[in-house]
């Protein structure tokens, strides 16, 4: 699947199917070029998707790394206790708890 930007708005992602029911027409959107994730640490860093940037007159897209949050730190390295019941994290204690 291909992703293009729009133009004139700058939205981001837009498909195919966004093109063809645009009347704006197909001239108002640019493809952007795939680029692989950067290597980072899971352990300490987490990384997303960031906006498309134009180089050279090509769009690309961008990813941004960051550092983890303790509490997505802590929820890594925490096995929920039962797979068979609902939980939720919490941030503020950093644990599962039990649904209700």
């Amino acid at each position: 699947m291909s992703a293009h930007i729009k133009l004139s708005t700058l939205e981001y992602p837009r498909h195919a199917g966004d093109i063809e029911i645009d009347p704006a027409g197909a001239a108002d959107y640019a493809a952007v070029q795939w680029v692989d994730q950067p290597d980072f640490d899971s352990a300490t860093k987490r990384c997303g998707e960031g906006a498309p940037e134009q180089v050279d007159g090509q769009w690309r897209m961008t990813w941004v790394v960051r550092d983890a949050t303790a509490s997505e730190i802590a929820m890594a390295n925490t096995p929920k206790p039962d797979e068979f019941r609902r939980y939720y994290w919490d941030n503020e204690t950093l644990s599962w708890i039990k649904s209700t």
